[in-house]
């Protein structure tokens, strides 16, 4: 079975979903690269608004290995 380019890139989009999924629940996780899948990813979580009352957290994905980045927004 063969995938197009279109159905490949829905396909890592899917993956580095899940992988942002994972480490909004657990930033420790040890998660490989959906697009190269030679590294595990960098993980930062950011948190925003106000000391005492948080509007929510940035939560950034990096692989060393081919510097693919994204990130998820998680509002409180």
């Amino acid at each position: 079975m063969t995938f197009s380019s279109s159905d490949q890139d829905d396909l890592i989009r899917k993956q580095w979903l899940k992988a942002a999924s994972i480490a909004r629940d657990n930033l420790e996780a040890k998660i490989d690269c959906p697009s190269c899948g030679k590294g595990n990813l960098e993980i930062w979580d950011v948190p925003f608004g106000d000391e005492d009352n948080p509007a929510g957290r940035e939560i950034y994905l990096k692989c060393p290995v081919c510097n693919k980045e994204e990130s998820l927004l998680v509002r409180n």
